[in-house]
């Protein structure tokens, strides 16, 4: 009777440790992350699913290993070694890729109060959303709050409690939809902004004039540790307008250019008009010595800490 007992107390504790392995890791039941996204939204950006991205991988695996670098500031063994290593094995890279980056995420811009924009972000993580929903520490002055298995993050309450409606209801405008699943196909971080965004006092907008602007949307890409791809595309209001338009973000990009090369990085772009459209690709290369020099910069001021 003693060893039926011990069995039974045994089987209990592994149901129950399994049980919590489960919670912990499992997500529970998602909703599209751009079900935030909603009529008087301003601005949005949408992540895609980046597993498996042989890309995205190189550069976040190359950013975590000069993060461990000024951690560290000694040559061991250690985590450092094996981020390394990850760099170079798919067998390893891909897991820790599925570990920290989320299936999908959505991050929209709203009208706030006095002038300034609510940020609300949704996020489908892979692993770890009820752990992170309960136990995790928001940055300052952001909440975090889940629906089943989506987490929901924004900076303002109002935000978070329009955001949990949105994640319930039925999603975007047919129209937004679509452009998410266009952008999607090609894109990793994809968005748009409204020019109510754009109003709110950039000099980029001052030299564009944003009422000839009806919307602009943009399409990011990571090609290796060193390039990114893009893409700027401006829905003009007319023809006549984005004629206009052209050489006032000739000069934005020239600066933009000058600020990059100022920074160690090379940005080259292309610009062409397709009626009502303006439509700027773009190239930046240089990150990997950009990561490099960042992380040095973090050690010299550790250092003089």
């Amino acid at each position: 009777m003693r060893r039926v007992g011990c069995a039974s107390v045994l089987l209990v504790a592994v149901v129950a440790f399994a049980g919590a392995v489960c919670w912990a890791v499992a997500p529970g039941s998602q909703v599209p992350s751009a079900r935030v996204i909603g009529p008087d939204t301003i601005g949005y950006a949408h992540l895609r699913d980046l597993s498996g991205d042989p890309g995205a991988e190189a550069l976040i695996l190359r950013a975590l290993a000069e993060l461990v670098r000024v951690e560290s500031e000694v040559n061991e063994e250690g985590i450092g070694d094996w981020i390394e290593r990850a760099r170079g094995s798919s067998a390893v890279g891909a897991p820790l890729m599925d570990l920290i980056l989320p299936r999908e995420a959505t991050l929209v811009l709203e009208p706030g109060p006095r002038n300034r924009s609510t940020t609300v972000t949704a996020l489908n993580l892979r692993h770890f959303t009820r752990p992170a929903a309960y136990f995790a520490e928001p940055l300052a002055d952001w909440l975090l709050e889940r629906d089943h298995g989506t987490l929901l993050a924004a900076n303002e309450s109002e935000g978070l409690r329009q955001g949990l409606v949105r994640l319930s209801g039925d999603g975007p405008e047919d129209h937004v939809s679509q452009r998410i699943e266009r952008l999607s196909k090609r894109w990793h971080l994809h968005g748009w902004l409204s020019p109510n965004l754009l109003r709110r006092g950039s000099i980029a907008a001052g030299l564009i004039g944003t009422g000839l602007i009806d919307g602009i949307e943009l399409g990011l890409s990571v090609l290796s540790e060193d390039a990114l791809e893009g893409e700027i595309t401006l829905d003009a209001t007319d023809g006549d307008a984005a004629a206009g338009l052209a050489p006032a973000l000739r000069l934005v990009l020239l600066m933009a250019a000058g600020q990059a090369a100022a920074q160690g990085l090379s940005l080259e772009h292309r610009q062409s008009q397709e009626g009502d459209r303006i439509v700027v690709e773009l190239d930046l290369r240089g990150l990997d010595r950009f990561i490099e020099v960042w992380a040095d910069s973090l050690i010299a001021e550790r250092v003089r800490d």
